[in-house]
């Protein structure tokens, strides 16, 4: 059977010095929009819907550490 890893199992003070980039997800400004009308686009709940705009506020970036035993891929962290 698998071992579920936890944070004891790894030496975060020597993660390695080669990293390959994995992901990079970029998170949009929103805004409500309203119709030909005047009136707020609603979802079917009843909420305003939001769109995305051309606006990056904030990107995710995943790495994969290279030069580990077990290679880790792990949310380095966001930036903006």
């Amino acid at each position: 059977m698998a071992k579920m890893l936890s944070q004891n199992d790894w030496n975060f003070n020597n993660i390695g010095t080669k990293f390959e980039l994995d992901e990079v997800i970029p998170k949009f400004e929103t805004e409500v929009r309203a119709d030909a009308n005047g009136e707020i686009i609603k979802n079917r709940d009843g909420s305003e819907r939001r769109f995305n705009t051309d606006k990056i506020i904030l990107s995710k970036t995943e790495m994969v550490a290279k030069d580990v035993l077990i290679p880790i891929k792990s949310l380095v962290g966001n930036t903006m």
